[in-house]
């Protein structure tokens, strides 16, 4: 029940605060291509995770290299 909790507190105050920290160039222009940066919550109670879950780990884990595939494209434009 709390990670539920966070997640719902955490999930909109992250959108309305990424602008706050959007000063950098780089981060703009992820924040451009990618408005929803990748967020997973997972709850566990020690037992093997259901499919489900495997699903949105594979799920994040391919957006978030996507995201650090374009910030490491960015990072080379700048050098």
């Amino acid at each position: 029940m709390p990670s539920r909790i966070a997640e719902a507190i955490l999930t909109p105050k992250m959108s309305v605060h990424k602008k706050a920290v959007s000063s950098n160039q780089i981060v703009k222009e992820v924040l451009k291509q990618y408005p929803n940066l990748p967020f997973l919550n997972i709850e566990s109670d020690g037992n093997t995770f259901p499919q489900s879950i495997n699903i949105k780990l594979e799920a994040f884990a391919l957006q978030v290299m996507r995201v650090n595939k374009l910030v490491n494209q960015l990072k080379e434009k700048e050098f």
